[in-house]
């Protein structure tokens, strides 16, 4: 597959994801013409993550971060360094919710400096073993992100297709061809049934 359609799947299914979770603002525009650092782009209303954040709203962004790189795996075949860098921003997020907003019970109620979340071992302020604990978790936010950013991408394969070919041909796509291409959006999983999917990963 070439870079381009990469980028057209990557962008894709990080836009697919957005649009599937309730949770999500709506998507108002995807593109593949480079900015900045970035080969493309999804923009949803608002700002990039949600301004007040609950475990169930942080755990639908690690999903949206994870849909470029589930696309990639379900409908490529491989992965390129872009969904790379999707997963060391779901890192930080798994791992900001464990030793700085203290959603963990395994991890504890303390909070710790979001920053030395992104430092290395000789900068932080908390023990190996509170590093070792978060990180079990972590694991196991990211895991479980991943598997239902791929279940939604294996499960509407024809979507994401449909939208790349279009994205192909214009390079970028507006809120309205979005609704023209995939419709309402989903109504679930409901806010309640994922906190109480989290409760028990962050137990």
């Amino acid at each position: 597959a070439s870079d381009v359609y990469k980028r057209q799947i990557h962008e894709t299914g990080h836009a697919f994801c957005a649009w599937a979770m309730p949770q999500q603002k709506n998507v108002l525009k995807i593109s593949v013409l480079p900015r900045g650092n970035a080969l493309g782009y999804t923009q949803r209303a608002g700002g990039e993550f949600h301004e007040y954040q609950t475990n169930a709203t942080m755990f639908t962004d690690m999903v949206v971060l994870l849909g470029g790189r589930a696309a990639e795996e379900v409908l490529v075949g491989n992965v390129s360094t872009g969904a790379v860098d999707d997963l060391q921003k779901c890192t930080n997020i798994a791992m900001k919710q464990m030793l700085a907003f203290g959603m963990s019970r395994q991890a504890g109620m303390l909070s710790y400096n979001p920053q030395s979340t992104d430092s290395g071992r000789s900068f932080v302020h908390y023990s190996e073993s509170t590093q070792e604990s978060a990180e079990l978790v972590a694991k196991r936010l990211v895991d479980e992100a991943y598997r239902i950013s791929k279940e939604l991408v294996t499960q509407n394969k024809d979507k994401i297709r449909t939208l790349a070919t279009e994205l192909q041909e214009k390079s970028e796509l507006m809120q309205g061809d979005v609704q023209r291409l995939w419709g309402e959006r989903p109504k679930t999983p409901e806010t309640k049934e994922l906190a109480d999917k989290l409760e028990k990963l962050l137990a």
